[in-house]
């Protein structure tokens, strides 16, 4: 069941991404995320299958339960190639390429199927699974999340497209909740999956509400040129859109984990469990909270560099200032409902805003696992929490700051520090997006449209031309020398031959019936004769 609806969803984000279907773009992007997702749904069929050749049931519940007898080497096969499918409706690395362009779609649909519900499927069905992934599986989910978290942070400081800005935002907070499954913390991965819900639905939304007002500026003056989403042709609009503001703002403090806010308390959880994995573990798992901390920091600097080009410093263009306006209340009424479900007091019972004890952890609860010791690692994280807390809250206020001196005060050159970046390399990586896209032209694109082409060369040019035009040829060719001979040889001399000669002979033979009786006694004599001499003669 969970695999039909599956695919039904992926089939509904694929016609609500080509919805524009008139534009070029978006027809193109919802192909793009359907073969993407195509990938990682093969992968999870395949696994789905090998776990019910190997337990002989397609319930999770029994499979949690039968796995305990299959071999360890093949149920990490069988769980990771399952959790392929949370790669692609995730949009994990590497197979996170399609989030961005599906932002081509309405902007209603980026916030719920790409900010709530499509996206959060695969977190969801990780989370399902949770309980019968190797520790090896494990360790590879976590991988997998943090090089996503780390890697989509990081591209997003260079995008100006502002529905880009929160399309990369989504990959790398989803990159948290799948790197929080890898290391056992799936009760906070759960938790960061409700609450960025929240505050992530409300800041598409508030794009959308922003992108509005510009096209609506730019339809006034008959601009159809400048790019109504391009953050470099806004500025200055708090006081013209002052509730898309706030409610931007409440949710960009949400996501980039500012105590008193949802994000904080399910972020913290995550890093938590890092640092708890790392303190277990050891060696290389040291790169799970650099990742993660990392990332924290950057999602600070690019949220608030996103709210100041935005809503800050002077107008980009006065006339289209001059034409912004709020929306209306159908638009801001969900803005307010989602900034305020974008408060820690919905998700707790105390009045600590630190601590993230409430109904909703207690209404998931803790699972049992088949090979972890569960208590073990949430007394790891709770003992973690603390530093954490601290090194987040350390990070988030720093990234704040740096894009408070770049884009707020501007005490410090952005352009100079693009510049040296771009000389370093840094900036071409994150503009580039990793240049994973080229090297999947590379590598996976261009060679298999050339052995398309090459095939469809073979196939017309040698297969049908030559192999198959060449028996019609040869067949046709036959046919004509078949047609000559049976015509002029068998019809004309032989079929035709024996009739002129029954012919002939009929017309000579015809003169002897002319009805006289001496000449038929006379050819009766002669006959006899003949016959008494052939008799002798052979006698």
């Amino acid at each position: 069941m969970i695999y039909i609806f599956w695919e039904l969803v992926g089939l509904s984000s694929f016609l609500l991404i080509g919805f524009w279907f008139e534009k070029k773009e978006p027809p193109l992007a919802a192909n793009k995320a359907f073969l993407t997702n195509r990938v990682g749904d093969i992968g999870m069929f395949i696994g789905i299958m090998i776990l019910y050749f190997n337990t002989g049931t397609f319930n999770i519940n029994e499979i949690i339960y039968a796995s305990k007898a299959i071999d360890i080497s093949v149920l990490t096969i069988a769980g990771l190639l399952v959790f392929m499918g949370a790669i692609g409706k995730s949009a994990q690395f590497p197979l996170h390429i399609w989030l961005p362009n599906a932002m081509e779609g309405p902007t209603p649909v980026s916030a719920l199927i790409h900010a709530a519900t499509m996206v959060a499927a695969g977190v969801y069905m990780t989370f399902r699974i949770f309980p019968f992934l190797t520790p090896d599986a494990l360790s590879v989910i976590a991988i997998i999340g943090a090089i996503t978290a780390i890697g989509a942070a990081i591209t997003a400081i260079t995008r100006n497209d502002i529905k880009a800005v929160l399309a990369y935002s989504t990959i790398s907070q989803l990159g948290y909740m799948i790197m929080a499954l890898g290391v056992g913390a799936h009760l906070y991965a759960l938790f960061h999956l409700v609450t960025h819900a929240m505050f992530k639905a409300c800041l598409f939304l508030c794009s959308g509400s922003v992108i509005h007002a510009m096209h609506h500026s730019l339809h006034k003056l008959n601009d159809h040129e400048t790019d109504p989403q391009d953050m470099r042709n806004m500025g200055s609009l708090k006081d013209k859109m002052p509730i898309t503001h706030i409610a931007m703002l409440i949710s960009t403090l949400a996501i980039a984990g500012v105590p008193f806010f949802s994000g904080f308390l399910s972020k913290d959880g995550i890093l938590a469990g890092t640092l708890s994995y790392y303190h277990f573990h050891h060696g290389w798992t040291i790169v799970l909270p650099l990742a993660g901390f990392g990332a924290a920091m950057i999602t600070a600097f690019y949220m608030f560099r996103l709210i100041f080009k935005t809503f800050y410093g002077k107008p980009a263009n006065q006339k289209i200032f001059e034409n912004i306006h709020e929306s209306s209340l159908f638009m801001t009424i969900p803005l307010v409902i989602l900034s305020v479900l974008s408060f820690a007091f919905i998700f707790t019972i105390n009045i600590n805003p630190l601590k993230s004890k409430g109904w909703f952890k207690d209404l998931i609860g803790y699972t049992k696992h088949n090979y972890l010791d569960m208590n073990v690692i949430k007394d790891g994280i709770h003992h973690a929490h603390d530093l954490a807390m601290y090194i987040s809250l350390f990070v988030a206020m720093l990234g704040i700051f740096l894009s408070i001196l770049f884009y707020r005060l501007k005490i410090l050159n952005i352009d100079r520090f693009t510049e040296i970046n771009r000389k370093i390399g840094f900036y071409g990586l994150s503009k580039n997006k990793f240049y994973i896209d080229q090297i999947y032209r590379v590598m996976i694109y261009k060679p298999f449209i050339f052995t398309s082409w090459l095939c469809s060369k073979i196939d017309w040019d040698i297969y049908d031309k030559m192999f198959i035009n060449g028996w019609g040829w040869i067949t046709l060719k036959l046919s004509k020398i078949s047609g000559y001979a049976d015509y002029n040889y068998i019809d004309q001399i032989i079929v035709d031959g024996f009739g002129k000669m029954t012919r002939f002979f009929g017309s000579k033979l015809k003169n002897s019936q002319n009805g006289i009786v001496q000449n038929y006694l006379l050819g009766g004599m002669l006959g006899l004769i003949l016959l008494i001499i052939i008799i002798q003669k052979f006698n």
